[in-house]
């Protein structure tokens, strides 16, 4: 035995000191590994040495990533990754550009979630997000909640803020709803004209900026972009050279609407509130101007740089990317809106959590104090998943139902 014991140690020694060969899941890695590192086999090469990878290829799956124990940069700006969680083992990584994030709730744990835990440990992520295709059919359902006391109601919808003429009909539930109604809410009375002039004094002053020069703090290529962009309004460089990051997100936000099929005066709080109105329905805000800008002007200047720049690189997907919001809110399905949200709270670019808490307090002084029943319309965002309006409502002892959207088979016996 221990002569056997002393010819078998050799061979242990040489298998642990030989190198573990190096696999990837995808061939496109593989091969900017390969690239990278001047090999032409995984088997020459040295994973240590490899501090920086780029690749131009659509890569899926980072799967074996975290081999590359010294990555400190990783660009990959074509990759559409559904498997990214290798890269949190990565502890020497500084930098990572993802490519396009598809934020789906299939691939939340593979994906999303490794994401936002890189963000969270420092490592600087860029990526562009993109949200699932749906093709939907038959009328638009949207996200409906009945909310009551013993007394009174609240109808809240959950909506989008842009829209195009065949989203019309709404379901028969959600006008019904509203025809019982006494009453209508909204985020902000758009149609006041005190609120017009108010947004408009805040952008002069916004547009007017706290001294520090743009150009100095965006990527060059964004910069000149937003520069050309930015004319179609007759705004001028000199006049946005000072500007604070988040006013300018305004601009951009209007450039991918017009750069859509879709228009804000189709959208869902338009039309109720100027249904409202003619109806002769006593109209009503939840919240006021202060309270929507507070959560973008109270980001830092470094997050409004980040998102400005990448409002501008998903400039080209505007319409893309309305469609598939539009089509998730026309299916009314509350599943997706509540992980949407997950993802947003993680940034707290909306500030949602403390608007929904101001917007809870006016429905619930509602439900107490007034008589009658309320139709309030506000972001679907508002609606679904953790600390939104319904959670809230239900927490404070209030009854709160969802009204699904028929099923399939409903919409056909309907027919």
């Amino acid at each position: 035995m221990k002569k056997s014991i002393l010819y078998l140690t050799p061979i242990l020694l040489l298998g642990a000191c030989q190198q573990e060969e190096l696999s990837f899941a995808d061939d496109a890695l593989e091969r900017a590994v390969l690239e990278q590192s001047g090999a032409s086999s995984l088997q020459e090469v040295d994973p240590e040495d490899i501090t920086a990878l780029s690749s131009d290829e659509e890569i899926v799956s980072l799967s074996g990533i975290d081999q590359l124990t010294n990555l400190e940069e990783l660009d990959l700006p074509e990759a559409t990754p559904t498997e990214i969680r290798d890269l949190l083992t990565v502890e020497s990584l500084e930098s990572a550009d993802l490519g396009i994030i598809l934020l789906d709730p299939t691939y939340e744990e593979s994906l999303v979630q490794p994401m936002l835990e890189l963000e969270s440990s420092d490592v600087e992520v860029y990526a562009q997000t993109m949200l699932p295709e749906v093709n939907p059919n038959g009328a638009s359902n949207g996200l409906l909640y009945e909310i009551s006391s013993e007394a009174n109601t609240v109808y809240l919808y959950g909506s989008v803020h842009v829209g195009e003429p065949d989203m019309y009909p709404l379901r028969d539930e959600v006008m019904e709803a509203y025809e019982r109604s006494d009453e209508a809410a909204f985020e902000v009375n758009i149609n006041d004209p005190q609120v017009q002039q108010d947004m408009n004094e805040e952008l002069m002053s916004a547009m007017a900026g706290g001294g520090r020069e743009l150009a100095d703090e965006m990527h060059e290529d964004a910069y000149e972009t937003l520069v050309d962009e930015l004319e179609t309004f007759g705004i001028q460089e000199p006049m946005m050279a000072q500007a604070e990051p988040w006013a300018l997100s305004l601009f951009t936000g209007d450039i991918a609407l017009m750069r859509s099929s879709f228009e804000a005066a189709y959208g869902i709080d338009p039309y109720f509130l100027d249904l409202a109105e003619e109806d002769g329905l006593p109209v009503r805000s939840l919240e006021n101007l202060e309270d929507q800008l507070e959560a973008m002007q109270n980001t830092s200047y470094e997050e409004q740089v980040a998102a400005l720049e990448d409002e501008i690189a998903s400039l080209d997907r505007a319409d893309e990317q309305m469609r598939a919001l539009v089509g998730i809110w026309r299916e009314g399905d509350q599943e997706l809106f509540s992980f949407l949200r997950s993802v947003d709270t993680a940034h707290d670019t909306l500030g949602l959590d403390q608007r929904d808490e101001q917007m809870s307090e006016q429905l619930a002084s509602f439900l107490e104090e007034e008589e009658g029943t309320l139709f309030a319309v506000v972001g679907a965002l508002h609606t679904a998943g953790e600390g939104s309006i319904p959670q809230l409502m239900e927490e404070a002892g209030y009854d709160v139902q969802f009204h699904p959207p028929a099923s399939e088979e409903e919409n056909n016996n309907d027919e």
